[in-house]
């Protein structure tokens, strides 16, 4: 039940994305001179194929021939948060997008501190959700206070 919940959260996450992204109360350009054009080691429209040997494969929804996938030995942490998961998705075998969770007040904030140092602050801030449109690149991080569950969906554009 928990592991369809986040798989529907996770699929609804990923197509409200580009919408939040284009509402104007949420969004902000941003001059941004270190473009994510990926994440990590893989950039995005790279093919399930090349990188399918370090990936375990955790589900797929052959309708929407969507696949996700965890990474083997993947370092669950960015800048001082620790993550509960990484979740990297495939849509039609190219990389599109990937999922961050984690839980907890100070993971929230320290990888909240993470996203404004690389992305820039958002103006007027908004405490529950935050966007970044960039050129190849959306970048939406939730915090749900009742359940203390931050998620960062990290989606490249065109795929």
């Amino acid at each position: 039940m928990k592991r369809n919940l986040f798989l529907l959260f996770l699929i609804v996450s990923l197509a409200s994305c580009v919408t939040t992204a284009r509402r104007g109360d949420f969004a902000r350009q941003v001059d941004f001179t270190l473009e994510m054009d990926g994440f990590r080691e893989y950039k995005w429209g790279t093919s399930v194929e090349e990188i399918g040997h370090a990936l375990i494969p955790e589900g797929s929804d052959e309708r929407r021939n969507i696949e996700w996938f965890t990474k083997k030995d993947d370092p669950l942490s960015i800048g001082r948060a620790n993550l509960e998961g990484i979740t990297y998705v495939f849509d039609a075998g190219r990389f599109v997008a990937v999922s961050i969770i984690t839980q907890g007040l100070s993971n929230y904030k320290a990888l909240r501190e993470k996203l404004e140092e690389r992305l820039g602050k958002i103006q007027p801030p908004n405490e529950d959700i935050f966007t970044w449109d960039l050129a190849h690149t959306v970048v939406l991080f939730s915090y749900n206070k009742q359940s203390d569950v931050a998620m960062l969906v990290i989606r490249g554009k065109g795929y």
